[in-house]
């Protein structure tokens, strides 16, 4: 045959038996589908709804798919078991600003973006534009859809220490945040922006703030085989190098000046015990 098939109406070319139809040969070209017809909408459908595979194992592969700006959509309906309303994720690129897009419930990947990759390699989940945070330039930002909830960048080329990776916690301009680890519903480390860690408390009271949960094991631990001091005080100020406590009561100072108190918290000289009456 030879030129054009045209049809007339709604026909088909199918076989019979379920046996299977090929269309084209080792001498045919390009198989073009050219359904141009704008009232059509020009679309290839399948006959039936989710059922049709394209392509059908490792031996029955297509080699290239290549897809224009428009989204590329996996559906999951109600009926398929995704609840009410159903889920559409749709994959695409953002004509104007070449971002690849994965949105959800939108009528593109635009509409509802989880997640964007910009062509400068950078990736934001939650943000259509993950960019420099305070003159940085991230690898992967993670933004929240409020603005009053922290988001999170990863980056590396620290302007210092090219070499190193650095986590950057973006927080709200007004009240409390901080960077938390927690196994299951337990929180177990928090950072508080003002640079406060707290190890088993979520509102540590200094600096490092360590609590102890176990009543059989030691709040802290210190151990090496260093030639030098196993630990180091070193404090600029006017308080004590060191205090010990135990129930709210002083037990145990090493005040500024060098003295030692022991069940005294004001030692008059190098060593002062104050217990049931004697001064040493």
């Amino acid at each position: 045959m030879s030129g054009s098939l045209t049809m007339v109406g709604a026909n088909s070319i199918q076989t019979t038996s379920n046996t299977t139809l090929t269309l084209g040969g080792s001498t045919t070209g390009n198989i073009v589908l050219s359904p141009l017809n704008s009232i059509a909408g020009g679309k290839v459908l399948p006959g039936a709804d989710n059922l049709v595979s394209l392509g059908s194992s490792p031996s029955g592969r297509f080699k290239d798919l290549f897809l224009g700006p428009s989204s590329l959509h996996v559906i999951c309906t109600t009926g398929d078991g995704c609840g009410a309303g159903g889920l559409d994720y749709a994959l695409g690129v953002n004509t104007s600003t070449g971002t690849f897009s994965i949105g959800v419930n939108g009528a593109t990947s635009v509409g509802n973006p989880l997640l964007n990759v910009t062509q400068g390699g950078n990736v934001g989940i939650g943000t259509t534009a993950p960019a420099s945070l305070n003159g940085r330039a991230p690898v992967l930002e993670i933004a929240s859809g409020s603005t009053d909830l922290p988001g999170l960048v990863l980056r590396s080329g620290h302007p210092t220490y090219p070499d190193d990776w650095e986590i950057l916690l973006n927080a709200p301009t007004g009240g409390e945040s901080g960077f938390n680890v927690s196994v299951g519903t337990t929180n177990v480390l928090h950072i508080r922006k003002s640079g406060s860690v707290g190890i088993n408390s979520t509102s540590p009271l200094a600096t490092l703030d360590v609590r102890g949960n176990s009543g059989t094991l030691p709040i802290a631990s210190f151990s090496g085989t260093t030639s030098f001091a196993g630990l180091i005080v070193d404090n600029t100020g006017l308080g004590d190098i060191f205090t010990a406590s135990s129930s709210g009561l002083n037990r145990f100072v090493v005040k500024q000046s060098g003295n030692v108190g022991i069940g005294t918290t004001n030692p008059q000289s190098r060593l002062t015990l104050k217990a049931s009456g004697y001064r040493g």
